[in-house]
């Protein structure tokens, strides 16, 4: 995606875009998104910020097992 944003770059249908940057901070984006140590710890402080309330249930991450590619986490049971 970064070579097309370049090759885009000089044309007029880019003029006034920062291609090459939205290019960036999207990958970074999405890498970060793709991190599951990012996942695991956002469920610990969800679960943190919801423990006092019974409606709402948060699932547990295996930490012993979670890696930046495998987010292992706990079954909930619920109804609608």
């Amino acid at each position: 995606m970064t070579r097309a944003a370049r090759r885009v770059a000089g044309t007029p249908w880019a003029k006034g875009a920062d291609l090459v940057g939205v290019v960036s901070e999207f990958s970074e984006a999405v890498r970060s998104e793709l991190d599951y140590t990012t996942e695991a710890r956002n469920l610990d402080i969800f679960g943190e910020f919801f423990a006092e309330d019974d409606s709402v249930k948060i699932p547990v991450p295996y930490w012993d097992h979670t890696t930046s590619a495998c987010l292992p986490k706990a079954v909930l049971k619920a109804s609608p």
